[in-house]
């Protein structure tokens, strides 16, 4: 049984992992990379180059900090002092794939932390 059983098994009992790893090829690959690397097609052209997100926990001393996180994907309440930011405000965007119904920002912060559920799985 190789990683590809053990992938299908967690989707399958996770299906919020899936829909996570489907947000993020589709919005964050093109710069971070399919691999979450750094090195997506885009990453070239962008300074300060994206980070390898497999990463994050290492660090900061073992730990996924998931609400700053949150904080910095969504980016609706960060306010940089000096730098511009790099990366899209992706509460901002999608804020207008709402589902019918649905308070708009529970279905940003759901996306969103499926997306970091997701990155969470790729910590090295």
């Amino acid at each position: 049984m190789g990683a590809t059983w053990l992938w299908h098994r967690m989707y399958a009992e996770d299906p919020g992992l899936a829909s996570g790893r489907l947000d993020f090829v589709r919005y964050c690959s093109p710069c971070h990379g399919e691999d979450a690397r750094g090195d997506g097609p885009l990453a070239a052209r962008l300074e300060p180059p994206p980070k390898d997100l497999r990463l994050i926990a290492q660090r900061n001393g073992g730990n996924f900090p998931l609400d700053d996180l949150r904080a910095f994907v969504d980016g609706r309440t960060a306010v940089a002092a000096h730098n511009e930011r790099v990366m899209p405000r992706w509460g901002e965007m999608f804020d207008g794939h709402n589902e019918e119904g649905l308070d708009p920002n529970k279905v940003v912060n759901r996306r969103i932390d499926r997306i970091l559920r997701y990155v969470w799985t790729l910590q090295r």
